[in-house]
């Protein structure tokens, strides 16, 4: 693999320059992520605050605590399955469509608290709150093993470009955690699934293009 220094000393070729672009479209899809997660947990926590007093407090601290176990204590058993998978973005396809899910289960909540409040409380308003934590903790976790792996392997395991991956998702975190509402966590699902298919693609393209040198190279 490349050498931490060599990657970014030695000269670029186009290889290295396509990298680079899908390094920062992880990153970029990393603030994406992580925005959304805690705005739409938050969100949801403020509606079942003021909902239900205590009791929606007791369930918002417990899909909390669900979504950080799914999130993050996970990722071990999510890079055992990521180095069992052939295809290269399975995870990040996933990450998307979890994450869409769970966003469309968080916007049943507003309307079912105001159409039918006693079905809310009898139970359905908690398993609600759960179904989404962990449709989101899942996701967040397929996601961020993807990304961590993406930039290691573009990179030839280059710590700083990691590095730019990973600083990224606090960002994410401070703005979805402070500017939180129902369309900035719209406005976040529709760029997440912008940059996933946009990724892809370039990765896609990036590939044909390698194959067809090497096939060009054998030839002569």
């Amino acid at each position: 693999g490349l050498g931490i220094s060599s990657y970014f000393c030695r000269d670029k070729t186009d290889d290295d320059m396509q990298n680079a672009t899908l390094i920062g479209l992880s990153s970029v899809q990393h603030f994406l992520v992580d925005g959304l997660c805690i705005c739409c947990m938050f969100l949801l926590a403020g509606i079942y605050g003021e909902s239900f007093g205590a009791y929606g407090d007791r369930v918002s601290m417990g899909a909390v605590l669900i979504y950080n176990v799914l999130a993050f204590m996970s990722q071990p058993l999510t890079g055992m399955m990521a180095d069992c998978m052939e295809r290269r973005h399975w995870l990040l396809i996933m990450s998307s469509l979890l994450l869409t899910l769970a966003v469309a289960c968080a916007s049943l909540i507003p309307p079912l608290m105001r159409v039918s409040p006693k079905m809310m409380w009898d139970g359905l308003g908690e398993w609600l709150m759960i179904l989404v934590a962990v449709l989101l903790g899942a996701g967040n976790s397929f996601f961020h093993v993807w990304g961590g792996k993406q930039a290691a392997v573009l990179t030839g395991n280059d710590i700083r470009a990691l590095g730019v991956f990973v600083s990224t998702g606090a960002l994410g975190l401070a703005v979805g955690f402070v500017c939180r509402s129902w369309a900035l966590l719209y406005g976040l699902l529709l760029a997440i699934v912008a940059v996933a298919i946009v990724y892809v693609r370039s990765d896609g393209l990036s590939r044909k293009e390698e194959r067809g040198r090497r096939k060009e190279n054998t030839s002569a």
